[in-house]
C-alpha cells in the first residue's frame, strides 16, 4: 500500500497539523495517506516500510517493523526496526521522534523549526536529520534522503 508518493511537485507538501493527521493530494498523483490513518493501520498487526528515491537512479531502504503513536503521542515514530537496503538507515535518528508541522512544533531541544516553511512535516530529531521526504519539492533539491537531490519518492507499506 503506497502511503506517500510525490514525482512532479504538483502537491505542496509544507501542510498543517490538521493537513498532515488526515492525509492530502490525489491517490493517482502525489499524496501523504494522513497520520490518523498511518498510526490505525500500523497498530493492527506488525508492518514493513519500503521506502524508494529516485536520483539518477533508484536508492531503496527497508525497514522490518514499521509504526506510529495515536495524535496523544503527536505521531510519534515508534519503531522502524530493521534495515536492509541500498541506502543508509536515514530514518534510525529519527525513531522515538515526534511528527512536527509548520504550525506545531513537536522537537524538544531544537537549535531550529525544522518543519518551518519549505520543509514540511515530518519526524525531526533536534538536528533536523538526514531525512525529510516531505520537504520542499524545489526541482529534486529540497527532498532530503541522506545527501539530498532526490527528484521523487514513494513510501510503501505491509503487513508482515
Amino acid at each position: 500500500m503506497v502511503i506517500q508518493r510525490r514525482f512532479e511537485g504538483q502537491e505542496d507538501f509544507n501542510k498543517n497539523w490538521e493537513e498532515y493527521r488526515n492525509g492530502f493530494g490525489d491517490l493517482r498523483g502525489e499524496f501523504f495517506i494522513g497520520l490518523e490513518n498511518l498510526h490505525l493501520i500500523t497498530n493492527s498487526t506488525r508492518h514493513e516500510l519500503d521506502i524508494y528515491v529516485f536520483n539518477r537512479g533508484v536508492y531503496y531502504g527497508t525497514y522490518d517493523n514499521f509504526r506510529i503513536g495515536n495524535e496523544d503521542s503527536l505521531y510519534e515514530l515508534e519503531s522502524i526496526g530493521n534495515f536492509t537496503g541500498i541506502e543508509p538507515n536515514n530514518l534510525e535518528a529519527n525513531v522515538k521522534q515526534k511528527f512536527s508541522t509548520y504550525d506545531r512544533n513537536n522537537i524538544p531541544n531544537a537549535y531550529q523549526h525544522c518543519a518551518e516553511h519549505p520543509m514540511g512535516g515530518w519526524w525531526y530529531p533536534a538536528n533536523c536529520g538526514e531525512s525529510n521526504l516531505n520537504a520542499a519539492y524545489r526541482y529534486g533539491k529540497g527532498i532530503i534522503w541522506h545527501s539530498g537531490g532526490a527528484t521523487s519518492t514513494e513510501m510503501k507499506i505491509r503487513p508482515l
